[in-house]
C-alpha cells in the first residue's frame, strides 16, 4: 500500500497544489491523505480502487483543510468602537473574565490558547500533549460550561441575527460589572 501511495504520491501533490496557496500547507495534506490510507487500508481490497479512493480522500481531506483554516479579517476602523460607544451596557470582554478563571485549568487552558490567543486546535493540542480531538473536546466543554454561567447570570435576547443585546438578572449578585 505504501509502494502505491510513493507511486501516486508526485500527482496527488500536484493535484492539491493546484488548489491550495501554499506549498507547506499541500505537503500537510498530503501527508494527512497518507495517514488516512494507512488508517484505512484494509477497505481498500483491490489495488486498481486505490487511485480513485484517494482522489476522494484527497478532496475530503483540502475541503477540511478550508473548514478548518479559515481566513478572518480584521474589524474595520468604524466597527470598532469603544466600550463608552457600545450597543451593551458594560464590556462583555470584562464579563467573560471572571467566569474564565474560575473554569478548572484542564479547559481553561485550552479557552485561552484557543479563543484568546488565537491557536489553532492542532496547535492547542500539540503545546499541551492532547490529541487533537482531546484538545477540542476541552475546548467545547469549557465553552458550554462559560455559557452556563452566562445563562445564570444574564438574560440573552436573540434576533435571526444572533445575539441582540443581554440584561444582567440580578446586578447585586452579578460578577458582570
Amino acid at each position: 500500500m505504501q509502494k502505491a501511495f510513493l507511486e501516486y504520491r508526485k500527482q496527488l501533490l500536484q493535484f492539491i497544489r493546484n488548489r491550495t496557496s501554499n506549498a507547506a500547507d499541500a505537503e500537510d495534506i498530503l501527508q494527512n491523505v497518507f495517514l488516512k490510507m494507512l488508517q484505512n487500508h484494509d477497505s481498500i481490497k483491490e489495488r486498481e480502487r486505490l487511485l480513485p479512493w484517494l482522489y476522494q480522500v484527497t478532496r475530503n481531506t483540502i475541503i477540511d483543510y478550508y473548514r478548518t483554516h479559515k481566513k478572518y479579517e480584521a474589524i474595520p476602523e468604524e466597527l470598532a468602537t469603544s466600550s463608552k460607544d457600545s450597543l451593551f451596557p458594560f464590556d462583555i470582554g470584562k464579563c467573560m473574565q471572571p467566569f474564565i478563571a474560575e473554569l478548572p485549568e484542564q479547559y481553561r487552558i485550552p479557552l485561552v490558547l484557543s479563543e484568546i490567543d488565537g491557536l489553532s486546535q492542532r496547535e492547542v493540542a500539540k503545546r499541551l500533549g492532547l490529541s487533537i480531538p482531546g484538545a477540542k473536546s476541552r475546548i467545547q466543554r469549557s465553552k458550554r460550561i462559560l455559557k452556563g454561567h452566562i445563562l445564570e447570570c444574564c438574560h440573552i435576547d436573540q434576533g435571526p441575527r444572533g445575539i441582540t443585546g443581554y440584561r444582567v438578572k440580578n446586578p447585586l449578585k452579578s460578577k458582570c460589572h
